[in-house]
């Protein structure tokens, strides 16, 4: 984090709405009732979610509507340098395909499913009191997701494979629990949810990684755990050797067998605040999602029933797989501090309190240098710090020769 990002979370923790935000979060016993956030515009409720987790020490939870309004979220709030962020995207196939999730989309989810493990221990630890230490996780969830059935969280633990340097290592056994985690056993790693074992060396591409590692032997002792190159398959010189990594599953579907399926809400941390992000449209979508998984679980027993599939292969029913009403899942998340960002009522959710910003969508400025001008020099006079954002350094060049031309200082 930059020393302006810094100074950035710092002011926004003074702010009005933000102290009402957060008196409302940490006086929250029971079942809190949900508060409404008005006037909240565009980046600003990035930063103003950073403040309140930098204040409450608390992991954040944000549920957005589809997966480029998740994106985008994540990308404003990464713009303010929280270090620990993670989407949670709906799978890109419909209900009921026979097909597995791009790996791309399930290495997010297995991130964001690791960094609720991590602040759970801490909620552990903690007895559930938030702590000084390491922050808290943002996660931006989409709603379609938050709907879904996943894994419980002791079944992701028991197939985490952890392996430490200097430590005994049987290469056919981790074999044999890498197959049953997903991955696919290669002459060459290329792509992630790959291994390969070649005599004393042993390379793994885990899903969650931006570079596969490779796993020198010495006998049955792990000698070095190095990251390499997937093009030149050579050890990357300006990576650190490892002593630890945790190998997560290669798909997300592996566990997904054997029933016991909980709602995503069962991984959230205990103290975890629950944000809805432009909510206004989120109770119809859900009702539209749910009609289509109905739809599509049809579909799939008809074509069961044609092709006399196995008893045991037959489509599960929607509510084994998702919970099908919006209001069931919102219910799920009663023991949260909820907040809703919207502009209308949401009947699913109605706060009895409203807390209101004061800042100003972008696109509502006229478009001119005179107009944004004239906006510095008010913003100035009430005492206001003034931080512009610039694509690139020749920008930022070019705006202070025009800003000193005006005879505001930069």
């Amino acid at each position: 984090m930059t020393r302006l990002q810094r100074h950035l979370i710092e002011l926004a923790t003074r702010d009005r709405a933000v102290a009402q935000w957060v008196e409302h979060v940490q006086g929250a016993r029971g079942t809190p009732e949900p508060i409404a956030l008005r006037s909240l515009e565009g980046s600003a409720v990035a930063l103003a979610l950073i403040a309140v987790a930098e204040i409450t020490r608390r992991s954040i939870v944000i549920v957005a509507p589809s997966n480029e309004a998740a994106e985008e979220m994540h990308d404003d709030l990464q713009h303010f340098g929280w270090p620990r962020l993670g989407v949670f995207p709906a799978w890109e196939i419909l209900p009921y395909e026979r097909e597995e999730p791009v790996l791309e989309i399930t290495a997010k989810r297995l991130d964001a499913y690791a960094m609720w493990l991590t602040d759970q221990a801490v909620d552990r630890d903690g007895l559930g009191v938030p702590t000084p230490g390491p922050s808290r996780s943002i996660v931006v969830v989409t709603a379609d997701a938050l709907m879904q059935r996943v894994p419980p969280p002791d079944r992701l633990s028991s197939r985490r494979l952890v392996i430490r340097w200097g430590e005994p290592l049987d290469p056919e056994r981790l074999a044999r629990d890498l197959v049953e985690s997903g991955y696919t056993r290669l002459p060459l790693v290329e792509s992630r949810g790959e291994f390969s074992v070649r005599g004393n060396i042993i390379d793994i591409f885990p899903p969650t990684s931006p570079l596969p590692i490779r796993l020198d032997l010495w006998g049955e002792e792990i000698e070095s755990i190095r990251f390499f190159d997937p093009v030149t398959q050579r050890s990357r010189s300006d990576q650190p050797e490892a002593e630890q990594i945790v190998l997560e599953p290669a798909h997300e579907t592996t566990l997904m067998h054997g029933g016991g399926l909980v709602p995503l809400s069962d991984w959230f941390p205990s103290d975890a605040l629950i944000h809805f992000h432009r909510a206004d449209r989120m109770g119809e979508h859900a009702q539209q999602f749910a009609e289509l998984i109905e739809r599509q679980f049809n579909d799939a027993m008809r074509r069961a029933l044609r092709e006399e599939w196995d008893p045991e292969d037959r489509p599960p029913a929607p509510d084994e797989l998702y919970l099908t009403r919006w209001r069931q899942v919102v219910d799920r998340l009663g023991d949260h501090p909820i907040s809703i960002h919207t502009t209308l009522p949401t009947p699913w959710c109605v706060p009895p309190r409203d807390i209101t910003f004061t800042t100003t969508a972008f696109e509502s400025i006229k478009p001119d240098l005179d107009t944004y001008i004239e906006s510095i020099r008010t913003r100035r006079r009430e005492g206001a710090l003034v931080v512009i954002a610039c694509d690139n350094n020749g920008q930022v060049m070019r705006l202070v020769e025009l800003l000193r031309a005006a005879d505001l200082d930069t």
